[in-house]
């Protein structure tokens, strides 16, 4: 659009001014619009949103098969364990993408850090509450 807009020739100076201006406009849109996808890459990111959703839906499937039939009373701590160690692979997976694609190593190291420490802390008061 920009290149025929520039490259009309318009016998009105009005008229060939305006199209300049619109084709200055959709150049600057286009930067822009560069711009972003450069920096978010929108598609990758929702590749990789649709891939975390289609394992948590999995888990979740899997889960409400074991449970289902099953007494309250019967229900294992160990397999809730084997489930929650599979939710918290899927969402450490997405976390470390996003800090990756994001380009900042020293938040990836934090990240990485953090969350093990957090997790053992949570089940340290679990099992210091009795639960």
């Amino acid at each position: 659009m920009i290149t025929i807009l520039l490259g009309l020739k318009i016998s009105s100076p009005g008229l060939s001014d305006y199209l300049s201006n619109i084709a200055l406009i959709f150049g600057g849109l286009i930067t822009v619009l560069s711009a972003y996808e450069a920096f978010f890459d929108p598609r990758s990111l929702w590749v990789r949103e649709t891939v975390t959703f289609a394992r948590l839906k999995d888990l979740q499937r899997d889960l409400r098969f074991w449970a289902s039939g099953l007494d309250p009373e019967d229900i294992q701590p160990e397999m809730l364990n084997v489930f929650k160690k599979r939710l918290d692979h899927v969402l450490d997976e997405s976390l470390k993408y996003w800090v990756k694609i994001k380009g900042a190593p020293d938040i990836e190291r934090t990240a990485e850090a953090a969350l093990p420490r957090a997790r053992q802390e949570v089940n340290e008061q679990k099992t210091e509450s009795g639960t």
